[in-house]
C-alpha cells in the first residue's frame, strides 16, 4: 500500500496511538529488586516485594507471571470464546485470532532484540505461547531457578509454532553452528 492509498482508505494511525503502541512493541524495561519488567506495566516496588513473597522468592516466577500479556487484552479483535469439551476457548479459526498469533510472535521477537540490546551481559528468555490465547512473556534466566518453559518438554508445540522461545544467550551460542544447523534453529 502506498502513501496515497493509506491516506484515501482511512488506514492511517494517529500519532498518539502509534506512540502508545511503540511503548509496547519496543519497550523500556525497569529493574525492581533484581527483577525486570516492562516499564509501562511495572508493579510498584511494594507490589514487587509482595509478589516475591507470594512466589516464595522465585524471581523468575514473578517475572513470568507479571510480564505475561494476552494479545487479546492489548489489541481490539472480533474473535470470541467458544465451548469445546466443556472448556471456554478462543475461536482459533477466526482471522483475528490467526492475526493475533502473528502479532504475538512478532512482539516476542521484538522484545528479544530489545532485551539483547539493552542488557547484552544478561540472559533473558522471551516466550510466545498459543495455548488457548496468544500470550507473550519474558523473564531473566537465573542459575538456581528453572526457566518457565523447557524445550525438551515442549518439542511438539515448538515444532508446530504454538510455542516460540527466544533466548538471548542461546541464540548467540547457536551462531557458531553450521549453516545447515542454523537453518533449523528458532530464535
Amino acid at each position: 500500500m502506498d502513501r496515497a492509498d493509506a491516506k484515501n482508505t482511512g488506514t492511517k494511525i494517529d500519532v498518539a496511538n502509534a506512540a502508545h503502541l511503540l511503548r509496547f512493541l519496543w519497550p523500556e524495561f525497569m529493574e525492581i529488586g533484581g527483577m525486570y519488567f516492562l516499564k509501562v506495566f511495572a508493579p510498584t516496588p511494594a507490589r514487587a516485594r509482595q509478589l516475591l513473597q507470594q512466589f516464595k522468592g522465585d524471581r523468575t516466577g514473578v517475572e513470568a507471571f507479571w510480564n505475561h500479556h494476552h494479545i487479546s487484552d492489548i489489541f481490539r479483535h472480533e474473535f470470541e470464546r467458544t465451548k469445546k469439551k466443556g472448556n471456554s476457548l478462543w475461536d482459533e479459526s477466526h482471522p483475528d485470532f490467526r492475526a493475533a498469533c502473528e502479532v504475538g510472535k512478532t512482539i516476542a521477537k521484538l522484545w528479544y532484540h530489545k532485551l539483547k540490546a539493552d542488557f547484552p551481559t544478561r540472559r533473558f528468555r522471551v516466550y510466545y505461547t498459543e495455548q488457548d490465547s496468544p500470550i507473550v512473556r519474558f523473564h531473566m534466566v537465573r542459575p538456581k531457578e528453572a526457566v518457565w518453559i523447557r524445550e525438551a518438554e515442549n518439542r511438539d508445540a515448538i515444532a508446530s509454532e504454538e510455542v516460540l522461545i527466544c533466548d538471548t544467550v542461546m541464540h548467540m551460542a547457536r551462531s557458531a553452528k553450521s549453516k545447515k544447523a542454523r537453518a533449523t534453529d528458532r530464535i
